[in-house]
């Protein structure tokens, strides 16, 4: 095989990485029970409640007693997010395929 199909074959695999990569990134969503556990984690942050030498954590206790001041914190920290932190990888995969495609280009261009 020469390096002309070569290329053509290898411009090809880049171009259908590429079309999957940008679906993933156009279909992204956060997975919620991660963020709940991030957001627990967070109000956990600084250790348990003691009540009579017995340990219990915040985030039990609000989601508990009162699910509708924890439902509204949760939803605050939802919407405090921000989700290019969650999909930069997957730019960065974009963006790497898409030079990749342009170097080969280029080089097939140049012969």
């Amino acid at each position: 095989m020469n390096t002309i199909q070569q290329n053509k074959i290898a411009l090809s695999i880049l171009k259908d990485r590429l079309h999957d990569a940008k679906h993933v990134l156009e279909n992204f969503e956060i997975d919620e029970a991660d963020v709940v556990e991030q957001f627990e984690d967070m109000m956990d942050s600084d250790g348990p409640v003691r009540v009579w030498g017995v340990k219990y954590s915040p985030s039990r206790i609000m989601r508990e007693l009162d699910p509708s001041h924890y439902r509204a914190e949760l939803e605050r920290y939802l919407d405090g997010l921000d989700i290019q932190l969650f999909n930069e990888p997957l730019r960065e995969a974009v963006e790497a395929i898409e030079d990749e495609i342009e170097a080969l280009k280029a080089d097939m261009e140049s012969k």
